[in-house]
């Protein structure tokens, strides 16, 4: 309940304390991070042109989230950001299926970021982009990629599936989804431990699910001064 009235409200959903000795560090943590806010309401919305598909929306940074299926329609993508703090990147991972296109430069999207500016007295600001891609028929060139995009997704999967594993874990007090060795390769070893303790049928703590679910959604993190 306490990650959706965080979410609801623009805000980070709910840091899981596992020491009453903790509670002050993260407090101010979250003061921090509430009075380096500089921009409100952000809203970003992809507008899409025939023969692109929006398939998933993630936000990565500063934690990982799926925005789930209702942000997505045929033409266009609306992300609600909330509040963006200052020299702390957001960034979201957009996964979009594209039709085949000759070799050349095509704009895939545009993009429109909207926003306020409470102590500037500016409403409603808005700007925009066009996001573009190079479609091209040599093999070298298409196997080039992203290292920080892939990074982004590879941690967005292993949050996405460890997700599923504990929310099956709560329901039945088992699991039946295996982990690959490409998704624990990123987890930590308490996490990764916990996790074969479900595998083998073996019970885990509630203090142990919330801590697996507050790293796990942390996992981007560390790549935060990247962007």
């Amino acid at each position: 309940m306490l990650d959706t009235i965080g979410e609801m409200s623009g805000g980070m959903p709910a840091e899981f304390i596992r020491n009453p000795s903790d509670a002050m560090t993260v407090f101010e943590q979250q003061f921090q991070s509430a009075v380096a806010v500089a921009v409100r309401n952000a809203t970003l919305t992809l507008r899409l042109p025939a023969g692109v598909t929006p398939k998933k929306a993630v936000k990565v940074l500063p934690i990982i989230s799926d925005f789930g299926p209702s942000v997505l329609s045929d033409r266009q993508v609306i992300l609600q950001l909330g509040d963006l703090e200052k020299e702390n990147a957001q960034s979201v991972l957009v996964e979009l299926m594209i039709d085949p296109r000759p070799a050349g430069l095509f704009r895939i999207a545009q993009t429109e970021l909207t926003y306020d500016v409470p102590i500037a007295n500016l409403i409603g600001e808005r700007v925009r982009d066009d996001i573009k891609v190079t479609f091209t028929t040599d093999p070298n060139e298409a196997a080039q990629v992203n290292p920080l995009v892939m990074n982004f997704a590879e941690k967005a999967n292993a949050h996405r599936l460890v997700t599923r594993v504990l929310d099956e874990y709560k329901r039945t007090g088992k699991a039946t989804t295996r982990l690959a060795p490409n998704v624990t390769r990123v987890l930590d070893q308490e996490t990764q431990a916990a996790l074969e303790q479900i595998n083998q049928g073996q019970q885990i703590s509630q203090d142990q699910v919330k801590s697996i679910g507050n790293k796990t959604r942390k996992l981007t993190q560390r790549l935060d001064d990247l962007v």
